[in-house]
């Protein structure tokens, strides 16, 4: 059993498509007549192949009937005749058969959508609508100047309505083929023959229900992907095609600035631009009738050229019922056109008309409501189809694989070398994989150049045990670990990397998305410059400033350098060292990073001066020499006495008692640091 899983794939972005419609709806469109019940033979490869497709979305499958309204009509029964179809619904003459009641399907719309007032619309029943079931429509033309990629999830409507001007944006403007190499097709301005133009057109991916039963008697496939597709053409004279082409690789268009005008295609496909096995179903819209040709084509390898290159090419293959070797299987492709007037609730190339409509209430027809300037397709002008791209690859036998894309386009013939004509716009991404995937997750490193980050990758797949590999963003390996189920790749430092996982049956897949695991700023923290004081004033305020990491910073200071005897907390702090220290401050943030610095506060030693013992002179005899003795300090001194002298000894003659006092400045710490340290004394005479 395998797991299927939808992604994003390859950007397919439009460049400024015109979209000038105001009602942008699904081109799976109207019909409003009953429909006659019939027998499908199984056999057929051509002609309309009608049927449920039974899938979650929209409720109780979506009819490919030649019509797009859910629970229309309450009489119309399609009986489908298969060969082994457990179990029996109905048995008679034809054989075993099997029962669509198209009277309670699903479809495209819901006469909800329009206000009669009459049982919340003119078909009541149990059948769900696509745009009221699925949600929310992607629209696969954007607003002019933005870019778009067509992505596909679960019960998605993917919707194209292009321009119908002789400058369509969206047209073929090289001669390609069916069989070219998609990487040589160019797009860009210009015009179609109207019967190779579309409109509209769009798809619906949904899953298989397995309460409901196809045409083939199976029970839907939750497992499968189903993808119901439309598309209108301008004119019905004359035969042209519409293909649907299903790519296992990505097919993309160029992302063109706003008012460029022509781009090219680019495929990932190994097989000449294709992959071997892929598909293209076309729905031939017949010159009359309401009958459509559905031709199914398989991407084949012919062997090699004249110039010994391989050679590929579309070749037509019938259901398994036919070639039961070579044959696509049969119940996994609906489609056909419209077999009457369909009126729709969007622009169809300006086609109007008063429209009669006879709605019916649990079953009974009421008066006909007439709506004027109701647009509508003339018979054999649209076309509608669904196919099971799960039972289409048989993805079932297939351990591992990928279906990429779909392409949307219309052609001038049905043969090999037909010219290929419009394109609604960029091709719709799939990124189907069967098989392991894997998903990762990621802690980002906690501080600055630490290798703390770590990635857990976790697979999801049927063929365990799986062996990761941790890559670097340039695909280096790092690191391998096999395990049954997740893995842990830790002590990782920040960078960009990938993980990759094999599992038992050598499927592979990777976390496409560079893992980017970050890291916060470097942490530092700044305690200032070194601040030199005088031993007799000492006090000084040392204040820390972090920066870096994660905001949220605490502050502890320490008097020694193993950070061992605390000085106190906080920014700030206030010392009153007798001697030279160093005092260091450690800063942590919001993830416990730290940081440190340090910081010298230099004492200058106490310095002290002795002027002497008091003199006593004689008025007659009063010269007297005094000197400063000073002590401590760097040694180096300067002096200033009250007389104004600078020298270390001063001559003095007063005349009466007399104080002199003596100023020492330590000139040896005080000049180049700015701070002064000094001592004073006085002598009397």
């Amino acid at each position: 059993m395998e797991n299927l899983y939808l992604s994003p794939s390859k950007k397919s972005v439009s460049r400024c498509w015109y979209c000038g419609l105001t009602i942008i709806s699904l081109v799976l469109t109207l019909f409003l007549a009953p429909l006659t019940s019939t027998a499908q033979k199984t056999s057929d490869i051509t002609g309309n192949i009608l049927g449920i497709a039974p899938v979650i979305s929209p409720a109780n499958g979506t009819a490919i009937d030649g019509n797009a309204y859910a629970n229309y009509h309450p009489d119309s029964v399609l009986y489908v005749t298969y060969p082994d179809g457990t179990p029996v619904e109905k048995e008679d003459s034809v054989g075993v058969q099997v029962v669509h009641y198209f009277g309670t399907s699903g479809d495209i719309f819901l006469w909800n959508d329009i206000d009669f007032g009459l049982c919340n619309g003119p078909w009541d029943g149990p059948g769900g609508g696509v745009l009221t079931v699925v949600g929310d429509t992607v629209y696969a033309i954007p607003p002019p100047g933005t870019e778009y990629t067509p992505g596909v999830d679960d019960d998605t409507v993917v919707v194209y309505v292009d321009d119908i001007t002789n400058k369509d944006p969206t047209v073929f403007i090289t001669s390609s083929k069916i069989d070219d190499d998609p990487n040589t097709y160019k797009w860009g301005e210009g015009s179609n023959p109207t019967k190779n133009e579309i409109q509209s057109a769009g798809a619906l991916f949904s899953w298989g229900d397995p309460s409901l039963y196809g045409i083939d008697g199976k029970k839907g496939n939750p497992k499968d992907l189903w993808c119901a597709f439309a598309g209108d053409r301008e004119d019905t004279d004359g035969s042209s095609y519409i293909d649907f082409e299903f790519l296992q690789a990505a097919l993309w268009i160029d992302s063109i600035p706003e008012g460029s005008a022509s781009g090219h295609f680019h495929s990932d496909g190994p097989d000449g631009g294709r992959t071997v096995d892929d598909y293209l179903i076309s729905v031939e819209f017949q010159q009359g009738g309401a009958d459509a040709n559905v031709i199914v084509q398989r991407w084949t390898y012919d062997g090699l050229d004249s110039q010994g290159n391989p050679a590929y090419s579309y070749h037509v293959v019938p259901s398994d019922l036919v070639d039961t070797e070579n044959g696509y299987p049969y119940g996994a492709i609906l489609a056909t056109v419209n077999t009457e007037k369909t009126y729709v609730t969007f622009p169809a190339f300006g086609q109007t008309e008063t429209a009669s409509i006879t709605p019916y209430c649990s079953g009974v027809a009421q008066t006909p409501i007439e709506i004027p300037n109701m647009p509508y397709y003339n018979v054999n002008q649209w076309c509608e189809g669904a196919v099971n791209i799960g039972a289409l690859f048989k993805l079932a036998e297939k351990p591992c694989y990928t279906i990429s894309t779909v392409f949307i386009r219309t052609r001038s013939s049905g043969n090999g070398p037909s010219t290929l004509k419009d394109i609604p716009g960029p091709p719709i991404q799939l990124n189907i994989t069967v098989g392991t995937t894997v998903a990762a997750i990621h802690t980002n490193v906690e501080c600055y150049g630490t290798a703390t980050g770590s990635i857990t990758a976790t697979a999801d797949g049927e063929y365990p045990d799986y062996t990761y590999t941790l890559l670097s963003a340039t695909n280096d390996s790092l690191d391998t670990k096999v395990s049954a189920g997740s893995v842990k790749f830790e002590n990782l430092l920040a960078g960009g990397y990938r993980v990759a996982v094999i599992d038992a049956e050598s499927c592979s897949s990777d976390t496409t998305d560079v893992i980017t695991i970050t890291q916060p700023p470097l942490l530092t923290v700044n305690a200032g410059s070194d601040i030199y004081v005088c031993y007799e004033d000492n006090e000084v305020d040392l204040t820390a400033a972090a920066s870096g990491g994660t905001p949220g910073y605490s502050y502890e200071w320490f008097i020694d350098a193993g950070l061992s005897q605390s000085a106190g907390t906080g920014s700030q702090i206030t010392v009153n060292p007798t001697s030279t220290m160093t005092y260091y401050v450690r800063a942590t943030d919001q993830n416990n990073c730290t940081a440190t610095d340090d910081v010298d506060v230099i004492v200058n030693p106490a310095i002290s001066v002795d002027a002497g013992t008091d003199v006593y002179v004689c008025y007659e005899d009063n010269e007297v020499t005094l000197t400063a003795t000073p002590s401590g300090g760097s040694g180096s001194y300067s002096y200033l006495w009250s007389t104004g002298a600078t020298t270390a000894s001063i001559t003095v003659s007063p005349t009466s008692d007399t104080n002199y006092s003596v100023t020492v400045t330590d000139t040896g710490f005080s000049p180049t640091n700015g701070v002064a340290c000094s001592a004073t004394d006085d002598v009397d005479v």
